[in-house]
């Protein structure tokens, strides 16, 4: 899919003459693009926004230097009028006993050593209880040990082991982020202890308060004190061989964390050209530097750390969507997995053959899911946007989209663990969805066995030169074109 540019998309926000010749390719393609449409949205709200707080009228500031003016209108006298006196009520224990005093002060006189103990008594008291209160409510333990989005806070809350809240992070779209998190099971805030110290930070690829100026989402670390330690906002030039202008900056969102030597993590994150192609899972290392790049067109947001082959180490899965239109398959969802100790460098899948870059020989397995009918009529590729476990021998993979009215219509493919899949389900909404569109003509016939079959039937797997019907590995890293 060949995207329109940043600079021409911005004209078309502002309504520039310059672009009104390309307004009919403009619309049909932002009608079919979500990373697009995304962008031309926020560029719009932007402008939008500019040109209503410009309209706003000058806020008149306030006269802060001290000068001698001359009164041209006379001076009224003030005058209070006092209303009804409001009678004293002692509130607590101290209150009373000094209003005691002061009502009684023969009787407070006599009894002046009974007045001293009871007062001895009651500081005694309230120190003791309010020492006890104090420390009822002191948060000991400060290492961050849980997060998780609080939507009517609009807020990432950060725990501590016991469950105490420890302090908030402002969020610009908690709403958002939710969603985001309970659709595709991933998460935008994490806890670990990236340097081995026992103390743990927070990463975060949301938007938040305090940093709405980007166009980007940035990764973000913050101690245990809430103090910003790292912030990266990821830019790389796009080496395409055809030239085409992309945009250099990268807004990241899924990300995962991996032990390595030391009591050190490891941090992988996907990020994409401001929600378009392409895509590039960065590794980095546990102070955020970049130590390799893994590079693919399309939107690739998924990524889990498995052990598929029962090997007693982790893979890396990357599922999504491939978008390469000079591809003779065009769309299509996928899922790669990748051996991560092997992300070094800059390299591009073997599947993204028009990248300036070397083959990536991280590529371990790399597997094609089928359009499915159904999806014709909504006019959208589906893509892979959640891996779950199935069982203790199998995990599941959901391949599917967000129609307009924000139904998700996705088809279930179950894989073993040589990557074989062992069965194709579908849930009610896609039941109901397809049995509607049926009835318009298109598409013909049921979600049955027999359909679900030839689903299963058409997956493939890659071999890095040709695709296979067959489970095989990625073996020939050539400039093939798939």
């Amino acid at each position: 899919m060949k995207h329109i540019d940043q600079h021409t998309l911005e004209l078309y926000a502002l309504n520039a003459e310059k672009v009104q010749h390309l307004k009919e390719e403009i619309e049909a393609h932002l009608a079919e693009c979500i990373g697009c449409k995304l962008l031309y949205d926020e560029m719009a709200g932007f402008y939008s926004e500019l040109k209503e707080e410009l309209a706003k009228p000058p806020i008149e500031q306030p006269v802060t230097d001290r000068r001698l003016t001359r009164k041209h209108y006379p001076i009224e006298p003030f005058a209070e009028y006092y209303g009804t006196p409001i009678s004293y009520v002692p509130r607590t224990a101290i209150d009373k006993v000094w209003y005691f005093v002061r009502k009684h002060p023969v009787a407070t006189t006599a009894s002046t050593l009974g007045v001293m103990f009871m007062l001895g008594f009651m500081v005694n008291y309230l120190f003791v209880n309010n020492k006890a209160q104090t420390q009822n409510t002191v948060i000991t333990d400060t290492n961050p040990a849980s997060a998780d989005i609080n939507v009517e806070q609009s807020a990432i809350q950060v725990y501590n082991a016991k469950q105490e809240l420890l302090f908030p992070i402002r969020l610009v779209d908690a709403k958002s982020d939710r969603d985001f998190e309970e659709r595709t099971g991933l998460k935008l805030a994490k806890i670990t202890d990236l340097d081995g110290d026992e103390r743990n930070e927070i990463l975060t690829t949301a938007k938040l308060v305090g940093y709405e100026n980007s166009m980007v989402q940035h990764f973000r670390i913050f101690n245990e004190k809430k103090e910003l330690i790292k912030d990266t906002m990821f830019v790389e030039q796009v080496p395409f061989s055809n030239g085409e202008p992309y945009s250099p900056y990268f807004s990241v969102s899924s990300m995962v964390v991996r032990p390595v030597s030391g009591g050190r993590k490891e941090i992988f994150i996907s990020g994409n050209s401001l929600g378009r192609s392409p895509t590039i899972l960065f590794r980095l290392d546990y102070r955020a530097n970049v130590i390799g790049e893994y590079w693919h067109f399309g939107n690739m947001a998924t990524l889990q750390l498995r052990d598929v082959d029962g090997d007693g180490k982790d893979e890396l899965l990357v599922g999504g969507q491939n978008d390469d239109l000079q591809t003779p398959l065009k769309n299509f969802p996928c899922l790669v997995v990748l051996n991560p100790d092997k992300i070094t460098g800059k390299k591009r899948s073997t599947v993204s053959p028009f990248f300036k870059l070397d083959a990536s020989d991280a590529e371990v397995n790399y597997i094609r899911f089928p359009v499915a009918d159904l999806y014709k009529p909504i006019g959208l590729t589906p893509s892979c946007y959640r891996v779950e476990p199935f069982d203790d021998q199998q995990f599941l993979l959901l391949i599917g989209t967000l129609t307009s009215t924000k139904e998700d219509v996705n088809m279930s493919f179950i894989l073993d663990k040589t990557l074989k899949v062992t069965d194709v389900k579908s849930n009610d909404v896609t039941d109901r969805v397809y049995a509607s569109q049926a009835k318009k003509g298109i598409p013909k016939g049921a979600i049955d066995q027999a359909y679900r079959d030839d689903l299963k039937q058409k997956v493939r797997y890659w071999d890095g030169k040709v695709w296979k019907k067959e489970v095989t590995k990625v073996t020939n890293m050539t400039a093939n074109i798939p």
